[in-house]
């Protein structure tokens, strides 16, 4: 994670500018000896305007970027994920159903759909009973997720 100076944060439903500097996080290594370039690829696009803006300022070129998170000195740090209850949500998805009827069934338990197969294996005399649920976490409002860093 790093600053670039003068390139700010900016209200994601407003686009109005707000005085923090905008953190950066790299979706890939990379590495420079200090005297070339440092090209990085960024986790999100660096958007300056429309209804997608999240920056204010791009920053001159040539500028020194503060690292947050130890790239610079080469400690370790640990990330954590900090979000409020209604930034995300459970999403249910009925569960795919086999052909052959009859080995099947679907319930729907408090509104989460649950797929219950039974079969007999008749090499070991043995009766299975197998529930499935498809779950998945749908993000509402990615704005409202941060991430908290320290060493």
């Amino acid at each position: 994670m790093f600053t670039i100076p003068d390139v700010f944060e900016v209200d994601p439903q407003t686009k109005a500018n707000l005085p923090s500097l905008k953190v950066f996080r790299l979706s890939a290594a990379a590495t420079s000896s200090g005297g070339e370039a440092l090209t990085v690829v960024l986790t999100e696009a660096v958007v300056l305007t429309g209804s997608t803006k999240n920056v204010s300022g791009a920053g001159a070129g040539g500028v020194t970027v503060t690292w947050m998170n130890g790239g610079a000195s080469g400690a370790t740090s640990f990330q954590n994920l900090i979000y409020t209850p209604k930034s995300t949500a459970a999403v249910f998805l009925p569960p795919i159903m086999p052909e052959i009827k009859g080995l099947a069934s679907m319930k729907t338990l408090n509104g989460i759909p649950v797929k219950t197969e039974f079969w007999r294996d008749g090499g070991n005399s043995q009766e299975y009973l197998r529930m499935d649920v498809l779950m998945a976490v749908k993000v509402l409002r990615g704005n409202w997720i941060v991430t908290n860093w320290g060493e």
